[in-house]
């Protein structure tokens, strides 16, 4: 079974390690105990194994090569799980409303027609967005945290009366598009 999670893969597989291998094994040279010998034969002589007993160590390498951080292996239950994490990402400083994102034409859209007050939903609509998550995840919440539109009920950003504006910075972008093109980076 495959589980594909926003921070991880993880691979499941029925079965426990053999008996005399440990997890801590599967990190460094260990000798090969596996459950069928004719089939790990068979797939040595057709070239999907290499070596006995290095596929672990490979997949450990591999990571490090990648620049992720290696595999990390567990029994669960009467499964084996191998987890590959995402690489840590180097946290960047909330920049200001002037070093924002390159501005597309969707988010162009959306800052003028919040020029005038406007609901979630009005502004979806002229987006021409359907899925509402996909909308609030990607073009919204980002330009509400970059301070290119905000809420008219800051104290209260879940009221049904909630409508957003296009603040002074929204602003500058949409003239600096009007201006330079759609495709600037930042407003300045």
């Amino acid at each position: 079974m495959l589980r594909i999670f926003d921070h991880a893969l993880e691979i499941w597989n029925p079965g426990r390690l053999h008996p005399g291998l440990s997890i801590r094994d599967l990190k460094r040279t260990h000798e090969s105990l596996p459950r069928n010998k004719l089939i790990a034969t068979a797939f040595f002589y057709v070239g999907l194994i290499e070596r006995f007993g290095q596929g672990t160590m490979k997949i450990v390498r591999l990571c490090r090569e990648a620049g992720i951080p290696g595999p990390e292996f567990e029994e669960r239950g009467t499964s084996f799980v191998v987890r590959f994490r995402k690489a840590e990402t180097k946290k960047t400083p909330q920049v200001a409303p002037t070093v924002a994102p390159t501005v597309t034409p969707t988010v162009g859209k959306l800052l003028k027609a919040a020029v005038k007050e406007k609901s979630r939903e009005e502004l979806q609509a002229i987006v021409e967005l359907v899925d509402k998550m996909h909308f609030i995840e990607k073009y919204l919440q980002p330009a509400l945290q970059t301070g290119l539109i905000e809420y008219t009920i800051p104290d209260k950003p879940n009221s049904r009366l909630q409508r957003y504006r296009t603040t002074a910075a929204g602003r500058k972008v949409i003239e600096n598009r009007r201006r330079f093109g759609p495709g600037i980076k930042g407003m300045g």
